[in-house]
């Protein structure tokens, strides 16, 4: 049986971050979940937002090891957020969560 080398997709380039458009997302998720009612037991943490905001507003994005950006993911996740959206401007991932979280989209 013969191996047959795959061929390597070319990658693209990490998208540029844009701190000012990160900060002005991150704000916006801030006040939307802040303010807004979501559902009964949803709460914010004021605390982990204002560490992930700290992160964000350092633009320090090259530092993995940040106990803040830990916070900031751990925010994300918590209120189920895309990373992509917020660093990048790039709604797809947030499009098709919610295409996928559709109930008209289960089949019956």
């Amino acid at each position: 049986m013969r191996c047959e080398k795959k061929q390597r997709k070319k990658t693209k380039p990490a998208p540029s971050i844009d701190r000012a458009g990160t900060i002005a997302r991150l704000v916006t998720v801030i006040k939307a979940l802040g303010t807004k009612y979501v559902h009964e037991h949803h709460q914010i943490n004021f605390d982990d937002a204002e560490r992930a905001l700290r992160y964000v507003m350092s633009g320090d994005f090259k530092n993995g090891d940040d106990p803040d950006f830990a916070v900031l993911l751990k925010f994300c996740h918590k209120h189920n957020q895309s990373i992509d959206w917020l660093f990048t401007g790039d709604p797809t991932g947030m499009i098709c969560l919610l295409a996928a979280s559709a109930s008209r989209n289960v089949p019956r």
